[in-house]
């Protein structure tokens, strides 16, 4: 919940014990005043969630109490102390606007607030739920308070004609209230105490002032993109519940063989035809220490697409390796985790670029974020700063560079048959932000990896030294000043990260050690007195020789910056990308307890993004480089944000230990592990104790909420208004889909649908439920043949939820007097992606 000078976090009860702070040191200063919401669901005791001024929170629990330190306020009460009749602290005056622009919308023309008699006091209303608003404090200049009760039934604060939510979609103990939840089963309304002065009125206006000065783009005033190395989407996350993982709704099968099955030669083993994907610590013992500095296959150029074997996918075992095929669990890389899972992550980001063979664009399987090349570090970075690598067709012209540039090459001039030509001299997005005014920085330290992909243009060689390019793109600043400017809120607008060799997570470098790297960038951001206005991008450039068990989502053959022919002559005509899956999360207030985001994004998307951002506030960044197929079919991660519904509540993270130094204070953890682990590959379970034969037993149960346009591969329960969308069962072969009570947890296996695109890439689908593999057809009947199955356009607007609108009627799919019905208005549910 949002106030203007003050917020409220929500925290559920199994992650109460801290409740954070955030700049805690100048909030106690100059904080005075706080406000506390007490919740309770029938499955769970009272708990406080506690907050004060915008981005400081505060306390600590004792018991179902909230101590407020005594800088904050004074204990009146022992729930909580409270100070009437008290303005903003000095130095808080700005965020006293909002809160008078609320109280204009409550005036009576002149500034002065609506007085109210005691009957006409606000309702606040709650789903399921007991709320006790034990005190309220705007801390916004002319916004004085007094202390109020109330005990809602429904989740929101509402004066006059206008609402604030207080609860949307957060995370309430083990009971969720989504979205669609706003028009609540309970309906039953309690008012609030007798208001005695027109104060409390007052103190509604604010909280409705988050409202009034809904959220945007525009809120953002910090970008941080921070790449890492050599790491795939299934290998890090694929037993992740509600991502599209090892629990794929939409499988490829290669005729009735599934993906999963690898195909073995007798190089590798006579014992089998196939081996399945395996956990890299399945023996236990000190193999979950060597595997963090293992190496597994190539990411060369070859390798892949051998691997990729025309669409099949089936080939890594023989065509890179068999612990290409490899995963970890959370228990493994607890930090990336805790990342993902708090905030929000992709499952259908592609590497930027990645060559394959045309025998089969149209058998192509929806993917999560891709690589932007199915090729090695350099033209994916180059990809993440640019938008292209320069093939044929590209904006660029040949002799800008690249042409294309598809291999690490840093040897000035171009490999045999003009490809890979160094430098490159198109122009790269910071040069667009430079000619806007904003602000951009890189950050790195003198071990860079050699991962600074600026350094491979030539306008940025041969910038002087003390120029704008040399000292943002090819200096850049340590590590150590991004923590510091974090620390102070003066980041610049947008900041690249390069980490360290040791830190990068390429193998053998550890994933561990990459975490500790991971967990400090994090914990800077969240520390700083912007956070609120800040985003954090966390991505890996190429798959690193990893499998994904996706087919990359591409473009149609010929088109203009996508195809070519294999300069290499190995693998014949083919695309440049996107390319495998690969790890993606966005840490923000925007997307905490985000879910999954669905829509098909690669490196340009974080391009786009930056250009949506700085569109809102009116400057011009757009980059007249990328291709133009990835501007039109890769997303803009805007739907990845709920602006309406800002969360700035910070969870517990795990420890992340200090990676490991030598003598000399370097980072040698790679070495390290090898001395300790003479043996880090783990024998390939072709048979035995560790295969696994149902790959999906691996994905822990659980859910997510869905953000962003719905693309295959999951699980989803679609809900509004406290019914799901339903099939009727076996025990109704002839009836039509229907709407039941949502289950706890989104657990109902009739309540689950899997999608079917229409089209690859489109909005429109299919709707097959997960039980029977019945379709919903003519009149809402179910049936089993997917001819006879109704198209459905399926929407997204952010903060709003999905839309389910019939193709054919143009009406959408709604739920009215708990029943499932057609309407000509949009109506929109929560979708959550469920692995049971």
């Amino acid at each position: 919940m949002q106030l203007a000078g003050g917020h409220v976090a929500v925290t559920a009860p199994n992650d109460i014990t801290r409740v954070a702070s955030v700049g805690a040191k100048a909030c106690h200063e100059r904080a005075r005043d706080a406000l506390a919401i007490e919740y309770r669901t029938k499955h769970d005791p009272p708990r406080l969630g506690l907050a004060a001024l915008p981005n400081c929170l505060f306390g600590r629990i004792d018991g179902t109490k909230a101590i407020i330190p005594s800088p904050l306020s004074h204990q009146r009460t022992a729930l909580l102390g409270a100070n009437p009749h008290r303005s903003a602290p000095a130095g808080l005056q700005a965020d006293g606007l909002a809160c008078e622009r609320a109280l204009d919308l409550l005036s009576q023309g002149n500034g002065a607030p609506i007085r109210t008699a005691p009957g006409d006091a606000p309702r606040v209303r709650g789903y399921g739920l007991y709320w006790q608003l034990v005190s309220l404090s705007p801390a916004a200049r002319g916004c004085p308070w007094d202390v109020q009760s109330a005990r809602p039934r429904r989740d929101s604060l509402s004066v006059g004609n206008r609402t604030a939510n207080l609860c949307r979609g957060r995370d309430l103990g083990s009971h969720r209230v989504s979205d669609v939840s706003l028009r609540s089963i309970r309906q039953t309304e309690i008012d609030m105490a007798p208001v005695r002065s027109p104060t409390p009125i007052a103190a509604a206006a604010c909280l409705l002032a988050s409202v009034a000065s809904a959220g945007s783009l525009k809120d953002i005033d910090h970008v941080v993109l921070f790449m890492q190395e050599n790491r795939a989407f299934d290998h890090y996350f694929g037993s992740m519940a509600g991502v599209r993982g090892f629990k794929d709704a939409n499988l490829q099968m290669n005729g009735n063989v599934p993906v999963w099955k690898q195909k073995t030669s007798p190089a590798l083993t006579t014992e089998t035809d196939y081996v399945n994907p395996w956990y890299l610590n399945y023996l236990g013992g000190s193999w979950p220490e060597a595997t963090q500095c293992m190496s597994a296959g190539s990411n060369g150029w070859y390798e892949n697409h051998a691997a990729w074997n025309f669409g099949s996918n089936d080939h890594w075992a023989m065509n890179n390796t068999p612990w290409s095929i490899g995963f970890y669990k959370k228990q493994d890389i607890p930090t990336q985790w805790a990342l993902a899972e708090n905030w929000v992550i992709g499952d259908m980001y592609q590497v930027g670029d990645r060559q394959a063979s045309a025998r089969v664009v149209t058998d192509m399987f929806l993917t999560d974020l891709q690589e932007s090349v199915v090729a090695s570090t350099n033209p994916n970075r180059v990809s993440w700063i640019s938008g292209s690598i320069n093939a044929p067709g590209s904006p660029q012209k040949p002799d800008e560079g690249g042409n294309p540039y598809i291999d690490n090459n840093e040897t000035p001039g171009c490999e045999r048959g003009g490809i890979n030509c160094y430098p490159l001299k198109w122009k790269t997005a910071a040069e667009y932000y430079e000619d806007a005014g904003v602000s951009w920085q890189v950050f790195q330290d003198a071990d860079n990896f050699d991962d600074n992909p600026f350094a491979w243009f030539k306008q940025f060689q041969d910038a002087p030294k003390g120029s704008s390019l040399y000292t943002r793109g090819m200096q850049g600043l340590p590590l150590n000043t991004f923590y510091e400017q974090a620390a102070s809120g003066t980041l610049p607008e947008v900041s690249y990260i390069v980490g360290p060799m040791q830190l990068s997570e390429h193998t053998p470098y550890s994933p561990h050690d990459g975490a500790w790297l991971q967990d400090k960038i994090a914990r800077a951001v969240l520390d700083s007195p912007k956070y609120n206005k800040t985003v954090l991008m966390i991505s890996y450039d190429e798959t690193g020789g990893w499998w994904d068990h996706l087919d990359p989502y591409r473009s149609p053959d010929g088109t203009p910056g996508e195809w070519i022919d294999d300069p290499w002559g190995q693998v014949g005509h083919t695309f440049i990308g996107p390319g495998f899956r690969l790890p993606f999360y966005i840490i923000s207030p925007w997307t905490r307890n985000g879910g999954v985001y669905t829509e098909h994004i690669d490196h340009n998307s974080q391009i786009m993004f930056i250009e949506k951002w700085q569109a809102a506030k009116g400057r011009n960044v757009t980059t007249d480089e990328m291709v133009h197929w990835r501007r039109e079919h890769m997303a803009d991660l805007v739907g990845a944000f709920d602006f309406a519904n800002p969360d700035y509540s910070i969870p517990n993270l795990p420890f992340a230990p200090e990676p490991h130094r030598n003598a000399n204070g370097d980072y040698d953890g790679s070495s390290y592990c090898q001395s300790r682990n003479p043996k880090t590959r783990p024998p390939v379970p072709y048979t035995g104790d560790g295969v696994i034969k149902d790959i999906a037993s691996v994905v822990e149960p659980g859910f997510k909420s869905v953000r962003g346009k719905i693309t295959e591969g999951r699980y989803l329960v679609f809900e509004m208004d406290g019914y799901a969308l339903t099939n009727p069962g076996r025990c109704r072969p002839d009836g039509g889909a229907t709407v039941t009570k949502v289950s706890k947890g989104h657990a109902r296996d009739l309540q689950r649908w899997i999608v079917h695109a229409v089209q690859i890439g489109g909005d429109d689908f299919t709707l097959e439920s997960a039980v029977d593999n019945r379709f919903i057809c003519a009149g809402g009947k179910m049936c089993k043949d997917k001819q006879d199955a109704i198209v459905f356009t399926l929407g997204f607007e952010p903060s709003k939820g999905h839309t389910i609108k019939s193709k054919a009627s143009s009406k959408y799919v709604s739920v009215a007097d708990k029943k499932l019905t057609l309407e000509g208005s949009l109506s929109h549910w929560a979708t959550f992606s469920v692995s049971y």
